[in-house]
């Protein structure tokens, strides 16, 4: 709408307008004006010469009789058919020619006196009962008339089909028109209606329906032949609902361009209107309706004027939908002023353009909120592209910091995102810990430079880290070439995870051995105990990190796997914590050695996997290995010839260095 030109919408306002107020003016051609020369005849006697149209005084409230005698003019002598036309009366009549009653209209006392003006009085005349002759027809028309004056608001005519015709059309304008402005305005008050129910913050849009609904009712009564119910207080409830229609325009204005949007303004709104609907509503009788109703134009005039007001201001401010609304109002004030003019003449125009410029309001209102409407999924449909980027960079972002903090910490501390947590979160659990560490790696470090020393770490810690979190293991840091692994849910996930890696490293020197790398040996250390994780550092600098003696312990029994010379180390509480799986592992003692950092002795078990080219004999011998261990406990100098028996019998144990050389230094 507003990659129109200005200059053109105003161009095709103005053609809209004046088309309608060429229609309004029109009148068809050949038809006998019989306006002049009628008499007014009371129930007294009284005789008022009266002429179509004009407001005439009336003595009292009562029965009247307009009588005149028409000679056809020669074009109508020889019509096929014969019509009379009184225009659109308000009120009810009876119509007698040449003495034969052939038409009725409204409702007469001791009934509810009730006539829809918006259908023109117009009837046909049989052919049989016109007097073509020359000699006069005479027409009697019995009205009944409430209040201080009788109006005729239009020519009386007599004429041809062309008469009836061109009044068909008239009346499908000014009656049928309306019918179809109820249907669009209930259908349009209840959509939005249900709009306003699903987003209740927008009062907007409860305005518009509200004053799209009252606006229905008024056209309904416009537009049908028949009240819903009798009595005045049918067209009194329907002409009061024009005014609340405008009522809640106005609220809808002041809401939808945010101006003057204070409650005292809306209340006093509201005020007005609904005291001028009850003014309206409350008439007792259809003068006295119709008496009310124009009072209550007044504020209805001045909304209007408020409403360009706004408009402008809204205008001025570039608001979007401005220059449709205003559009909107330009036609309605322009239809109205049409029916306003007729008025002041004390004629009724042929077509009533004031419904169809409330109307082309109502349309402009609704036009107005499906381009805002639009306009703001626009906007959504921007933002939403951009926060499903913003997704997609927050779940990167998220993937990324995974691969620093573990997921799993986040949910041990209760956070649902890396941003939650805080400097000293911490919480308290019973783990199972893995320490793995690749043996002289200093040594091989040293022929290799910094660029390949990254590779090998790389591709070493890339084929253990899968196997580490297959068997539930979570990777609390790397430590150059070593890893920290816990296990949440026990030591038997921590011991078949070790055994795995024995097997991956098996398969990944097999790999070097074909490159003519140096092969890689590793030893494992496993404990479990309670331990703290949290964060540590500062508001700037921080990191997760686990702290307890479980933890130290296990970092201690790898390095005591380069002392006995196997690869895996566990504790005794790991073997009481797999003891409900009897037969599941293989192990032997290795003592229950002091520990740094420990006041009491720790049992310390080999953990004996397939791989191992010993395994076999190491479970052979297991029994005499374990007892000499335990004579070495009581007293290793005593124990030494029965260390010298059995390494007669496995010389190539790796553990018989230790007992026969130095004892572990605490």
């Amino acid at each position: 709408m507003s990659q129109i030109p200005t200059k053109t919408l105003f161009i095709l306002i103005f053609s809209l307008i004046m088309t309608f107020f060429f229609v309004s003016c029109m009148r068809p051609s050949g038809a006998q004006d019989i306006s002049a020369g009628w008499n007014l005849v009371a129930s007294s006697g009284e005789n008022i010469p009266i002429d179509f149209p004009q407001l005439t005084a009336i003595p009292e409230d009562g029965f009247y009789l307009l009588q005149k005698e028409v000679v056809p003019n020669k074009s109508l002598v020889t019509a096929l058919e014969t019509w009379l036309y009184f225009g659109n009366l308000d009120f009810p009549l009876e119509a007698w020619v040449n003495d034969e009653n052939i038409y009725r209209r409204g409702s007469f006392p001791p009934k509810d006196i009730y006539v829809q003006s918006s259908f023109p009085a117009i009837f046909q005349v049989p052919r049989a009962l016109w007097k073509t002759d020359g000699t006069p027809n005479k027409i009697i028309l019995k009205v009944y008339i409430r209040g201080e004056s009788m109006r005729l608001p239009s020519q009386a005519l007599l004429g041809d089909k062309e008469l009836a015709d061109f009044q068909s059309w008239v009346k499908f304008l000014n009656a049928d028109f309306f019918l179809m402005f109820f249907a669009m305005n209930l259908l349009g008050g209840a959509y939005f209606l249900s709009v306003w129910i699903g987003r209740r913050e927008d009062f907007s849009r409860l305005w518009f329906s509200l004053s799209t609904l009252f606006m229905a009712l008024y056209f309904l009564e416009l537009g049908c032949p028949y009240s819903l119910f009798d009595g005045p207080a049918y067209r009194a409830l329907m002409k009061a609902c024009l005014g609340l229609s405008v009522g809640f325009i106005a609220l809808f204005f002041v809401e939808f361009f945010n101006i003057h949007n204070k409650r005292w303004l809306k209340t006093s709104i509201i005020a007005v209107f609904l005291t001028m609907a009850f003014y309206v509503s409350l008439s007792p009788d259809g003068p006295t309706t119709l008496a009310r109703f124009n009072l209550s134009l007044l504020p209805v005039e001045i909304s209007i004027l408020f409403f360009i007001y706004l408009l402008i201001r809204a205008l001025v401010a570039k608001n979007p939908e401005a220059l449709t609304l205003f559009i909107g109002i330009v036609i309605s004030v322009g239809f109205g002023t049409h029916d306003v003019i007729f008025q002041l003449m004390g004629q009724m125009p042929v077509l009533w353009l004031q419904g169809f410029g409330f109307f082309a309001l109502q349309c402009s209102m609704f036009l107005s909120l499906s381009l805002q409407s639009t306009r703001l999924y626009r906007t959504l449909e921007a933002y939403s592209k951009e926060l499903l980027v913003q997704k997609t960079e927050l779940a990167n972002t998220n993937q990324a910091f995974a691969r620093f903090v573990p997921k799993e910490f986040l949910a041990f501390l209760g956070k649902k995102s890396i941003s939650d947590v805080a400097l000293g979160d911490q919480v308290q659990q019973h783990m199972s810990i893995l320490f793995t560490d690749i043996r002289d790696f200093t040594s091989l470090s040293e022929t290799l430079s910094p660029h390949e020393n990254f590779n090998l770490i790389n591709s070493y810690l890339s084929r253990m880290a899968p196997v580490i979190r297959e068997h539930k293991g979570i990777i609390d840091k790397y430590i150059g070439d070593a890893i920290m692994a816990l296990y949440p849910e026990g030591a038997e996930g921590a011991i078949r995870c070790a055994l795995a890696m024995r097997n991956t490293l098996v398969d990944y020197n097999t790999g070097r051995s074909r490159a003519g790398y140096t092969p890689l040996e590793m030893g494992i250390g496993i404990h479990s105990g309670s331990l703290m994780l949290g964060t540590i550092g500062d508001e700037h600098r921080m990191e997760s990190t686990v702290i307890s003696d479980a933890v130290n312990t296990a970092s201690r029994l790898e390095g005591l796997t380069k002392v006995f010379g196997v690869p895996i180390i566990i504790s005794e509480t790991i073997i009481k914590e797999v003891a409900h799986i009897p037969g599941e592992f293989n192990y032997r003692f290795l003592g229950q050695l002091p520990l740094r950092g420990r006041t009491q002795g720790l049992g310390l078990y080999e953990l004996i996997h397939s791989g191992d080219s010993l395994s076999e004999e190491k479970m052979t011998f297991k029994d005499e290995f374990e007892h000499c261990v335990r004579d070495w406990e009581r007293d290793g100098s005593k124990a030494i010839p029965g260390f010298r028996h059995y390494q007669d019998r496995f010389p190539r144990d790796p553990t018989l260095h230790f007992f026969l050389g130095e004892k572990i230094s605490k």
